[in-house]
Order: structure tokens, then C-alpha cells, then sequence
């Protein structure tokens, strides 16, 4: 929600919440398992070492007080996102 404010998608005080969840990603970035391991630790360099300052990303994330990339389990993260999945008995379709 603070990141649609911060884009000026909604504003503030239109938002009247009747119930907080936990913090959960809105995006993430990974690796196919089977790339070679020297060419995944060069993309994860790449990107831990990235600096944002002055870019469309700092822009975009500094309201939220996010400034790098941070290394990140897909079970972890995604926890909240997969249990309401579950409840809400959603099946996804792999092709």
C-alpha cells in the first residue's frame, strides 16, 4: 500500500485499512537452478553490488526505505502469499 501511495496511485487518506497482514515482497529476482556456478555468483555480485543512487529504482523504492537488493528463500519470503494460496485453495498450472 505504501509503495501505490508513494506513486501517487491512491492517496492516503483514501485508504482505510481493516486489517494489516505481514510484510510480504512485491518482487523478486532469481536463478535457474542449473546455471553454472561461477556465471550465478557473477549475476548475484551484480546485483548486491548495484548502486541506486540516482536510479529509477532508488526513485521508486527509497520511499519505502528500500536501497539494495537483498539476498532472499522463496519459502521465507513468499510464506504469506503461498499460505493465503492455500486457504483460498489455488491451483496453478505449469506447462
Amino acid at each position: 500500500m505504501r509503495q501505490m501511495v508513494s506513486r501517487g496511485v491512491v492517496k492516503e487518506e483514501q485508504i482505510r485499512s481493516i486489517y494489516k497482514s505481514g510484510t510480504f515482497l512485491t518482487a523478486a529476482f532469481g536463478l535457474v537452478y542449473n546455471l553454472e556456478p561461477s556465471l550465478a555468483a557473477k549475476v548475484r555480485e551484480a546485483f548486491f553490488s548495484y548502486v541506486w543512487a540516482g536510479t529509477a529504482l532508488e526513485q521508486e523504492f527509497s520511499p519505502l526505505d528500500v536501497s539494495k537488493f537483498l539476498p532472499i528463500t522463496y519459502k521465507q519470503a513468499w510464506a504469506l502469499v503461498l499460505d493465503v494460496d492455500a486457504a483460498m485453495n489455488v491451483q496453478y498450472t505449469y506447462k
